[in-house]
């Protein structure tokens, strides 16, 4: 399975001028805290439920949206 996004759940636009914040292909930075969650389940494993989970949220980004 492959999926892509523009960027983590955790990334908001208006981080993008944050001198503390950084969206790279490689990386995501805010607030001078790096976010790579995916990257350690790869490593130590990751639960066929939590593949669920993410596959929903690439899938169906509208019901996965943040409430404000």
């Amino acid at each position: 399975m492959n999926y892509t996004a523009e960027a983590p759940f955790v990334w908001d636009p208006t981080f993008a001028d944050a001198d503390d914040c950084l969206l790279s292909s490689d990386q995501c930075v805010i607030q001078a805290e790096h976010y790579h969650p995916l990257a350690v389940e790869q490593r130590t494993g990751i639960t066929p439920d939590r593949v669920r989970d993410i596959a929903a949220a690439v899938l169906h980004p509208s019901r996965g949206k943040r409430q404000q």
